[in-house]
């Protein structure tokens, strides 16, 4: 309805954009809309009841991390501790290469025993952030923490700025918040692998170990930015459509891509398919990379088919 009969959104251009999404979303609805996202996000909102008072920290663990991870180059699902049990009865699970424990300070036993089950498993590589697990619903303990990850974590006795760094391609890499952030926790596990530190204590904050049948890593910081976070998918084995800093989102039969500049880009697929553009319906044939020019703040989607080489369960 217009805005006071004011013809407001009689407009050709946005009436014709309407329309196109509309037939986009009418032909989605026949296709294979099976998730194929190798990333997971693992939260558990009773974490709030810990952070409420720590905006500085909820900022870092949640709506930056989020936003860090969706600029990876490829989809991500986004999942609740509690939801694990009916994730792996789906078959989710098995296509988890990379999963990022964000937003679960706060587990009881029932919860972080589903966790350890469902995720820690199968040559999984699993961030945990800062203190995931720390609370157990009826004690605050950083052990608890450490027990989760499998990593001896430490507690900085003061609070204030919370920062690491690294080295990426020969460049250093920093990333947190000046914002006072407590506990500041750190590492000095010797069974794990140091590969980032506070910036301003030099502790390590940034550690990798290697488990029986899983691999985990730790970033004391959160927060931590989307180049970082596409070594450790690659290093998980999860393929990356793009590696620019773009969103991609993607399940059986679309894919979508929201670039982070302009500029010609390769669109990698991890296998052949028949790709349409959504909005133009123009074939652009059976490939495994696609150039493609884009500019900033727009949208390219594609529907994407099983190319006659392929079997019917390939998906992009």
């Amino acid at each position: 309805m217009d805005h006071n009969c004011e013809d407001w959104y009689a407009d050709a251009e946005t009436e014709a954009g309407i329309a196109a999404m509309r037939r986009l979303a009418d032909a989605a609805l026949s296709n294979d809309r099976s998730p194929v996202a190798e990333i997971a996000f693992i939260t558990n909102e009773a974490s709030f009841r810990i952070l409420r008072q720590d905006p500085a920290l909820i900022d870092q663990l949640w709506p930056k991390q989020q936003t860090e991870l969706l600029r990876i180059g490829a989809p991500v699902d986004f999942v609740r501790v509690r939801d694990l049990g009916l994730a792996e009865k789906n078959g989710d699970t098995a296509r988890w290469k990379f999963v990022v424990v964000a937003g679960c300070l706060w587990l009881d036993p029932e919860e972080r025993e589903l966790l350890r089950r469902t995720l820690l498993r199968d040559g999984r590589h699993v961030l945990f952030l800062h203190a995931q697990g720390i609370c157990d619903g009826v004690r605050q303990d950083l052990s608890l923490a450490s027990e989760l990850a499998g990593i001896e974590l430490k507690a900085y006795p003061h609070g204030g700025p919370c920062r690491g760094e690294t080295v990426l391609d020969g460049k250093q890499l920093s990333w947190g918040t000046d914002k006072e952030i407590t506990p500041i926790l750190y590492s000095e596990d010797t069974g794990a692998e140091a590969l980032g530190w506070l910036e301003r204590q030099y502790y390590p904050v940034l550690m990798r170990k290697a488990h029986v049948g899983w691999t985990a890593l730790w970033s004391g910081v959160p927060g931590v930015p989307w180049n970082l976070l596409g070594r450790m998918a690659e290093a998980a084995g999860v393929h990356r459509y793009l590696d620019d800093g773009s969103q991609v989102m993607a399940n059986a039969g679309l894919l979508a891509v929201h670039p982070a500049g302009d500029g010609r880009r390769t669109l990698r697929l991890p296998q052949p398919r028949q790709l349409t553009d959504a909005l133009t319906a123009t074939d652009k044939g059976v490939t495994e990379t696609m150039e493609v020019d884009m500019c900033r703040g727009q949208t390219r989607i594609w529907h994407a088919h099983s190319a006659s080489c392929t079997a019917a369960t390939d998906r992009p």
